[in-house]
């Protein structure tokens, strides 16, 4: 509302008041909405305060350009205000789409808090609630003078404002001298203030109707389908990305998080679907031998060891290593099945500027001596699969589980020097448990590579495949990243793990996770959303909060019963990226219509 006001006082006022106008609100719209940004470059990229300066700077300028051009749309609505509201459209659309971001954050962000709203992302995505959410605020200028100026009729004091905001260089001091704002007829009186509320009134009604659905389709979710799900947030390491060699912080986040995993196994009776651990709450390693740089055994035990006492899906973040160019490291999402016998990956697609790589570094490599600290991790490019796929189990049973030493595993420590030993004392303290000894003997060797070792159930019970799609950290601002798991699959939930931790403020940990509430209404998908500091949650396909959020900078996990099959259908995931350049066809539209009818009339 400030910027279309000061656009309204300085319209007749040449481009470069615009253009500097424009940088003033991108600064200030930086410092204080994103006033975090360069103090966590200058922490996690080990940059110096002059250079987070310099960056703070720029970045105001280049990264923050939908500012300028939302700020040059309001302006030139105003010095053609026949196409008005279309103009604030077009540059909102343009800018959330082709404006460089680091943190990548929309217009349609700011409806984040009304539920209703931000209902309008299962039509037409983040970027449609920003365009309509502008244009909205455009058009209330253009109905408040109409208001005003019949308001004036009873009211004389409210003569003046209106024809000041109608036209604010042309205002008089004289009383008489103002001029007739009054309507010719009863619908031009009131035309804007009608297209206005109809247009809310639509919004509200489709707000409702998608709640509806969703509530609908979650009541229809059999009891059967609800994942139990156990989401850790490990609270492991506060270290930036790449420290390989720092063995000690690796080992008590190891210890730390095997400790908290068994903790919820053993509590939950191993009945539990699907766990999942957070972004880098195992820093630094990988469970591969032949990623020889990122490999570690211990590692590759303990989730061996997990995966065997627990008898359920593991979703864990490592690094991996390209198997031609081993020099190009990847952050990884693994699963492994035990029903399924066999594993998964997915390789992180968008890196984190200045955080896991340093941008035109190859260009210029002198960078490196400013942001020492960026890390040199590769984004996957080549396709993969972007989805994963679950056994379910409806009948698991509740196992009341027996410490190794009573299980009869005799050193327990030793077993995590061996990835296969690892895996056969685990399976040895279920099947003891369960009531029935497995034979060590045949055993897999390694997680997921065969059905030997699988308890009875699992292979007597009807079995249900769940198909579900990953995000890794800050992928999950970014609607493109999630539509695109869509265009040749129909996941049933959504997964993010991230690591917010080298946010420098918890307010951005709360930035992040809001933001990330639009791809749940987006796809109409349950969103769950694992974190190593916070903040963790379930959202549900309107965007809700499924449970409580985590807390943040704190240790602990969310043990929940998710109705995953309870997802709608949406036209966003429908179109896919098609709808953007449709919405810029129908901006564009009245835009020509109204420019080829002055014409005509010339």
């Amino acid at each position: 509302l400030l910027m279309m006001a000061v656009a309204r006082y300085i319209y007749s006022g040449n481009i470069l008041l615009m253009l500097f106008t424009a940088w003033l609100f991108s600064l200030s719209f930086q410092l204080f909405a994103f006033f975090w940004i360069p103090g966590t470059i200058q922490t996690y990229a080990g940059a110096s305060r002059e250079a987070s300066t310099v960056y703070a700077l720029v970045y105001s300028f280049l990264y923050q350009s939908r500012i300028l051009l939302l700020f040059a749309g309001f302006y030139f609505s105003f010095r053609l205000p026949r196409y008005g509201v279309w103009l604030v459209g077009l540059a909102a659309l343009l800018g959330d789409l082709f404006s460089p971001q680091v943190f990548n954050w929309y217009w349609g962000n700011m409806a984040e808090g009304w539920l209703w709203f931000r209902q309008l992302a299962a039509l037409a995505g983040v970027y449609g609630v920003g365009l309509i959410f502008l244009m909205l605020v455009r058009l209330s200028y253009d109905a408040l003078p109409e208001a005003m100026a019949h308001a004036g009729k009873r009211w004389s004091g409210l003569e003046r404002p209106g024809a000041y905001l109608k036209a604010p260089h042309s205002i008089s001091h004289s009383a008489e001298e103002v001029p007739d704002v009054g309507p010719r007829s009863a619908w031009i009186a009131w035309k804007k203030t009608v297209i206005l509320s109809a247009l809310l009134a639509a919004i509200l009604l489709h707000g409702w109707w998608n709640l509806y659905r969703v509530e609908e389709s979650i009541k229809r979710a059999e009891d059967g389908s609800r994942l139990r799900v156990a989401m850790l947030q490990t609270a492991t390491s506060r270290k930036m990305l790449g420290s390989i060699t720092d063995y000690d912080h690796a080992a008590t986040a190891m210890n730390r998080v095997i400790n908290q995993s068994l903790e919820v196994v053993y509590r939950s009776g191993a009945s539990l679907d699907l766990i999942i651990l957070p972004e880098s709450a195992i820093p630094y390693h990988g469970t591969s031998p032949a990623d020889t740089q990122v490999y570690s055994v211990t590692m590759h035990a303990l989730i061996s060891y997990l995966s065997g006492v627990s008898r359920a899906p593991i979703l864990f973040n490592q690094l991996s290593q390209d198997r031609q160019k081993s020099e190009l490291t990847y952050n990884t999402a693994t699963l492994w099945d035990p029903a399924s016998g066999g594993t998964q990956s997915y390789r992180k697609r968008l890196l984190i500027p200045f955080g896991e790589y340093l941008p035109l570094e190859g260009t210029f490599p002198l960078l490196r001596k400013f942001f020492p600290g960026a890390g040199h991790y590769s984004p996957e490019q080549a396709d993969q699969p972007l989805t994963m796929k679950m056994a379910y189990f409806a009948d698991r049973p509740h196992v009341r589980l027996l410490d190794p030493g009573r299980a009869g595993i005799a050193e327990p420590e030793k077993v995590w020097t061996s990835p296969g030993d690892a895996i056969r004392a685990g399976i040895e303290v279920y099947h003891r448990s369960y009531g029935q000894i497995a034979d060590s003997s045949t055993a897999s060797p390694s997680v997921g590579s065969g059905a030997n070792g699988l308890p009875d159930w699992m292979e007597s019970s009807q079995r249900k495949d769940f198909e579900f799609s990953l995000l890794i950290c800050y992928e999950d601002l970014i609607p493109d990243l999630s539509l695109a798991a869509f265009e040749k699959k129909s996941p049933d939930f959504i997964v993010n793990i991230s690591n917010d931790s080298w946010l420098s403020d918890e307010r951005a940990m709360q930035q992040h996770y809001s933001a990330a509430r639009f791809r749940a209404i987006e796809s109409g998908r349950f969103l769950l959303r694992s974190t190593l500091t916070g903040v963790s949650g379930i959202m549900d396909p309107a965007g809700r909060d499924f449970v409580e959020p985590s807390q943040v900078n704190v240790r602990g996990t969310m043990v929940e019963r998710v109705p995953v099959a309870g997802h709608v259908q949406t036209l966003y995931t429908w179109l896919g990226p098609a709808t953007h350049w449709i919405m810029i066809f129908l901006l564009l539209l009245p835009v020509a219509f109204f420019r080829i009818q002055a014409l005509a009339k010339r």
